[in-house]
């Protein structure tokens, strides 16, 4: 893995890696975390947006329903009535007042008015009816059940209202209902302010508190930060002048409905690791994405070194006249480049001092072959002459005959020209097939019908005879009384269409299938020594390139048929 501490320029390099790797990770560690901060922050501050929304949604909810059921109370006579003899009598005179000049069927006010602290939750705390100089009140408590003080002095009513700890005062006067003009007294709602506020704000505030302009009601105070004094709570701007310092997040909202303003105020750094779980994934996350930085960079630091390593090898082995393959690294990078131009270096010096070596040796072998080569087909012709004058000699002239094609085509097959034209390719395949006519006799014939443009186009030597001779090694049928054999050549556009085709037996289809199939590979190789379709196929590629295409198929009813097209231009 430390491969590269073993030589000074990539210890140098890993050691400027490994501070840059060390300042980004704590870069990014940081730029991480403050987005967490920001991202508490603003969620922080949207569940404070929530909370206040939820208190003024609530204290409507209430007031409107206050305002309906006083609409109700002046819209339904008998309800109304009950509530005047209510309103500013004492105990006694409205139960005898009730009892006698009430309808027995009419609705009783204190037990309709419970209906409305239990449409509001029972959030209505108390309700205070205020005359001139006294008032009745009823109490409830959370789950709804009332108690009556009838006959209060004012003096000892004592509702603040303004005093958010006790709850929010909502009044409405009581007029008369013959002169609405004329008002008899007030009737004050108060709402359970600080039970609203418990309700609505989450646990996850941990500072809050209800101002308005005599009192500071402190909803949650963990940290005691909120100050006493109601001028203090002027704006979140001067608020934030009092002494509040970073991380701390300070919100501000007011009711300009109902007469408040809601203050909360966090630790972000707090907030944030009481989440623990966030930002601990995300350190754990950037260390792992780091820790894969850190060791991609090792192993490139070590191939480089390897490579490196590599050159250095060959150049000291080389001082001693030895050219050893280098194993380059994977990348292809100026190392690869270079240790791959050294090898080739290497490969052709070798490959020059062993040709030179052997130079002379090589040149005796090849004379000796040369002459041997020549003295064979020599041998071959005069063998094949002095038979054919022996079948002269018995007056045998179709034998005669057909030594002198098989002779003639010995020698155009030996002679040393590769490229000749299809005329000269048509005539050599010709004299093979007038060999074999004569081996069939009566049961054999062949055509051919070239065009005189195709006939000069230049070949290779030598691919017609092959394609005949595999026709009589597999498709021949001796039993047939009447082969034929075709040859036809015609120009289209720029190409020479030439088709060999027969009537013997058909190919399996799967053998052309997978033949066809070569045929069109542009990568075909030579197979061995062997002389079948698909190194033909490579012979002719070699001289035309891949714009030659051969395609073989089976006729009907029978024998098959292959079709090559040349272009006119050469590859």
């Amino acid at each position: 893995m430390f491969y590269f501490m073993s030589l000074k320029i990539y210890r140098r390099t890993f050691f400027q890696y490994l501070i840059s790797f060390i300042f980004l990770f704590l870069l990014s560690i940081s730029f991480a975390f403050f987005l967490l901060l920001q991202n508490e922050e603003q969620k922080y501050s949207e569940q404070s947006s929530l909370a206040f929304s939820e208190c003024e949604e609530t204290l409507s909810r209430c007031t409107d329903a206050v305002d309906r059921y006083m609409n109700r109370i002046y819209m339904n006579p008998q309800l109304l009535e009950d509530f005047f003899r209510f309103f500013g009598n004492d105990v006694e005179s409205y139960l005898t007042s009730h009892l006698y000049e009430a309808n027995p069927d009419s609705i009783s006010f204190s037990e309709d008015i419970k209906q409305l602290t239990k449409e509001t939750d029972f959030l209505i705390r108390s309700i205070v009816f205020l005359s001139e100089s006294s008032g009745n009140i009823i109490t409830y408590s959370s789950t709804g059940a009332a108690s009556y003080s009838f006959c209060i002095p004012m003096s000892e009513i004592g509702v603040e209202q303004d005093d958010l700890s006790i709850g929010y005062a909502y009044k409405k006067a009581i007029t008369n209902p013959e002169k609405m003009q004329e008002t008899l007294g007030t009737i004050i709602f108060v709402i359970d302010l600080p039970r609203i506020f418990e309700q609505s704000v989450p646990s996850s505030i941990k500072n809050a508190v209800a101002v308005n302009e005599s009192t500071v009601f402190p909803i949650i105070s963990d940290d005691n930060i909120f100050p006493n004094d109601p001028s203090l709570y002027v704006s979140e701007t001067d608020f934030s002048k009092s002494g509040l310092l970073e991380p701390m997040k300070v919100t501000f909202h007011a009711s300009s409905e109902h007469g408040y303003m809601l203050y909360t105020a966090a630790n972000m750094w707090m907030l944030l690791f009481e989440n623990w779980f966030a930002p601990l994934i995300t350190f754990l996350t950037i260390f792992f994405l780091w820790t894969i930085v850190f060791f991609m960079i090792l192993l490139h630091l070590n191939k480089d070194a390897r490579a490196f390593s590599e050159i250095l090898r060959f150049i000291h082995s080389a001082q001693n006249g030895q050219f050893k393959e280098i194993h380059p690294n994977g990348k292809q990078d100026e190392y690869h480049t270079i240790a791959t131009e050294l090898d080739e270096m290497g490969r052709r010096i070798s490959e020059y001092i062993e040709r030179e070596y052997v130079l002379t040796r090589r040149q005796q072998q090849a004379l000796l072959l040369a002459m041997q080569n020549q003295i064979n087909p020599h041998f071959l012709y005069n063998t094949l002459e002095i038979i054919r004058s022996r079948a002269l000699q018995n007056n045998d002239i179709e034998v005669a005959n057909a030594l002198q094609s098989l002779g003639s085509l010995f020698r155009e097959i030996v002679k040393g020209d590769l490229i000749i034209s299809i005329d000269q390719e048509l005539s050599l395949t010709e004299k093979y097939l007038s060999f074999m006519k004569f081996r069939y006799h009566d049961r054999f014939t062949y055509d051919f019908f070239v065009d005189d443009e195709v006939r000069k186009m230049e070949t290779v030597k030598c691919w017609m005879q092959p394609i005949v001779e595999n026709y009589f090694k597999h498709s021949f049928d001796k039993t047939n009384e009447f082969n034929f054999l075709s040859i036809e050549g015609t120009m289209e556009q720029e190409y020479a269409v030439i088709c060999i085709s027969h009537n013997g037996f058909p190919a399996d289809p799967e053998v052309l299938k997978i033949l066809n199939q070569d045929f069109a590979r542009d990568d075909l190789q030579i197979e061995s020594d062997s002389i079948g379709l698909r190194n033909i196929c490579v012979r002719l590629k070699s001289l035309y390139g891949n714009a030659l295409s051969m395609h073989i198929e089976n006729r009907s009813p029978q024998g098959f048929q292959i079709t090559v097209k040349i272009p006119k231009q050469l590859a």
